[in-house]
């Protein structure tokens, strides 16, 4: 939904822009899932859990806002801040039966979405969240929880959380594959479009030849190729200057695109020429 209306462009990089796309997504699933994990403690009286659930529901909308003005990595280590704290009252509360604290694994992965950070420190972080994890494995190993559940409902929870974990990771991959093709989308767009024009330039007619060579050599149909320029264009820059010159190149093509048909294409294939 909204990586249709958002483009790379207004991005520094690439990298900032899967970043920003795939955290504003999370973001978004931790909301509706610690939504539904307070009314869950509310309904079985673990009244310290609901109460932090409820303040998580306002540190991701503080994420939110915090990614829409741009301060993406504050956002980031604020929520990562949050399931860590998670995690570790869910154990002091419940202990481990539940598997609540099992959320702390999906950071490790998000760690390698920072688009400043150097692979040493991605790795590092990584290494945390699985240091993170083991000391909360070992600390509570033996822990009598103050809120015991019974057998079924810790193995029903434990395998939900066991599958939220897993969907959590999987649109971590989903968004990311997505971010990935938009941003990779607009950089073949910049290699294949003629900026002042917006029809195809050089690059990205030679690759339209070569798909059609080998189409035709399939199904033996024929091929035309019309190379046009505009006569004493030179005089035209010289006399009237460059911006007028351009004015000339788009009007050029925006009048023979009138006359093209749905399988033609044209494109700037020098300065005042046109294929």
């Amino acid at each position: 939904m909204m990586i249709k209306h958002l483009s790379p462009e207004v991005f520094p990089s690439r990298s900032l822009f899967r970043f920003y796309l795939v955290t504003e997504y999370l973001f978004i699933f931790c909301l509706l899932a610690h939504l539904l994990l307070l009314m869950l403690f509310l309904g079985l009286g673990v009244y310290p859990m609901a109460m932090f659930n409820g303040l998580s529901l306002a540190v991701f909308s503080f994420c939110l806002f915090l990614t829409k003005r741009g301060y993406h990595y504050s956002a980031f280590f604020l929520g990562t801040t949050e399931i860590i704290v998670h995690s570790f009252l869910s154990a002091l509360f419940l202990g481990l039966g539940p598997g609540f604290h099992l959320f702390i694994l999906t950071l490790g992965p998000c760690m390698f979405l920072l688009p400043f950070t150097s692979d040493l420190g991605k790795w590092l972080l990584m290494l945390g969240t699985i240091i993170a994890f083991t000391a909360l494995r070992f600390f509570f190993a033996d822990y009598s929880a103050p809120y015991v559940l019974s057998i079924d409902l810790e193995n029903l929870f434990f395998t939900i959380n066991i599958i939220v974990v897993v969907f959590s990771l999987s649109l971590l991959s989903y968004y990311f594959s997505r971010a990935s093709w938009a941003a990779e989308t607009y950089i073949s767009h910049l290699s294949q479009v003629d900026p002042l024009t917006g029809c195809l330039n050089r690059r990205g007619m030679e690759e339209v030849l070569a798909n059609e060579r080998v189409h035709n050599s399939i199904s033996n149909a024929s091929l035309g190729l019309l190379m046009c320029d505009i006569d004493d264009f030179k005089k035209v820059n010289d006399s009237y200057g460059h911006s007028f010159g351009d004015q000339v190149l788009k009007e050029t093509v925006l009048r023979m695109s009138t006359a093209l048909r749905l399988t033609d294409q044209i494109g700037r294939w020098g300065g005042e020429e046109n294929s």
